[in-house]
């Protein structure tokens, strides 16, 4: 929800006295404010308090860490929004994020970007997310922090429960398993068609990944770049293509929602002598609704993307998830999981699975309160004990409620 600046009566009845004053010794040919500037501006964004109850015993018992089974998080985000139209209909303007909510997946920068756009679709240039991610479908995530999709990694160890899928590197990380591995909010430009018959299709370019393409940054439990099985992050890529699809209509009471997109991206070459596969990645999700009910999913496939080509587990990494959410009056009330895999170590492959139930009370406008439930279940052969060489289990779960205030 965006709600336009206001000044204070003050302020505003100090200027207007002092504008009445000037305007007397005004230039005849001066022009209006308004001409001056026609653009709009308005604030936006949201203010998070949750808190979270965690066990992670499988955890603490195996590294030793010691880890509270209570926690806090405050999230803030506000975008300032510049927008403006001239009289033959051309649309431009800026979006700027002055705070970054730390819920946000991409856990990218900050975004920024100027567009312009008509009839003819929209142009936007600088740090944003791309076509992949803007058309793309997932489960239902309306309740709660959204679920898979949601602030679960935030509370739960994901340090150490998430090694082989988010301990390795952003590519494989668990809260992004939901989605293709593309750009994030790197610095692009991204061209978007007017939607027609439902229809909407995107594209977007970017020279490098988030972090403009540092060429050591490969992550492993052991920081060993020479020998490590795992996967190179996006700055180990560049010249990323982004394409995607959208579909949206409502036919009497049923609302469907699809999307695709694929995302290329090519190695920038070896890493401490280890070359790295170019990044292909694919996703399509689906969304029914009905009578307040929505179900749906989608499903990544991320292949080869980023493994050593020496490797010799070349297993490909997949995920799908899937939802089902129910919306009647102020409450909100769903349930959905993300089951996802990778190559690992030697024979063994990495896994994730991820099981989520949440609710969401709409208080007020603009006001929202909720409870998640997170839970992820042992996964034999999913982490290894990189001092014993041995493969380990694991698993966790976290409650969260929380208050939310959007503006």
């Amino acid at each position: 929800m965006k709600k336009t600046l206001l000044l204070t009566t003050a302020l505003v009845g100090s200027m207007a006295l002092a504008q009445a004053a000037m305007a007397q010794e005004a230039p005849a040919d001066a022009k209006p404010a308004a001409e001056k500037s026609p653009i709009t501006v308005t604030l936006g964004g949201n203010a998070e308090f949750t808190a979270g109850i965690v066990d992670d015993g499988d955890i603490t018992k195996r590294t030793g860490d010691s880890t509270r089974p209570q926690a806090t998080d405050t999230d803030v985000e506000a975008i300032l929004y510049a927008d403006a139209k001239t009289d033959s209909g051309l649309l431009y303007g800026a979006q700027i994020q002055l705070l970054k909510d730390d819920n946000d997946p991409e856990e990218g920068d900050d975004q920024q970007f100027v567009y312009v756009g008509g009839d003819w679709g929209k142009i936007e240039a600088g740090d944003a997310d791309g076509a992949a991610d803007k058309l793309a479908i997932y489960a239902p995530n309306d309740f709660g922090t959204g679920g898979v999709t949601g602030k679960y990694f935030q509370y739960l160890n994901s340090g150490t429960i998430f090694d082989g899928t988010s301990g390795y590197t952003e590519i494989a990380a668990g809260n992004k398993r939901y989605k293709a591995f593309d750009s994030e909010s790197a610095s692009k430009i991204s061209y978007y068609t007017p939607r027609f018959a439902g229809f909407q299709l995107g594209a977007s370019y970017a020279p490098d990944g988030v972090g403009q393409g540092s060429r050591d940054d490969r992550v492993g439990t052991d920081g060993d770049l020479d020998s490590l099985y795992g996967q190179a992050t996006n700055k180990a890529f560049e010249n990323f293509v982004e394409v995607g699809a959208n579909y949206e209509a409502d036919f009497d009471d049923v609302g469907v929602a699809l999307g695709g997109s694929y995302v290329y991206a090519g190695s920038k070459g070896d890493f401490n002598n280890t070359k790295v596969e170019d990044l292909n990645a694919y996703q399509v999700g689906a969304n029914v609704s009905y009578m307040g009910f929505t179900l749906g999913g989608g499903y990544v496939w991320q292949g080869e993307s980023g493994i050593t080509e020496a490797t010799k587990n070349k297993q490909d990494s997949t995920g799908y998830n899937f939802g089902l959410q129910y919306e009647t009056g102020p409450f909100i009330v769903g349930a959905n999981a993300l089951f996802a895999e990778n190559q690992g170590y030697s024979s063994k492959d990495n896994q994730l699975d991820v099981y989520s139930l949440g609710a969401t009370y709409i208080v007020a406008p603009g006001l929202s309160t909720f409870v998640e439930g997170t839970f992820v279940p042992t996964n034999e052969g999913s982490y290894l004990d990189t001092t014993a060489k041995t493969y380990d289990s694991n698993s966790g779960s976290a409650i969260i409620v929380g208050t939310k205030v959007e503006f």
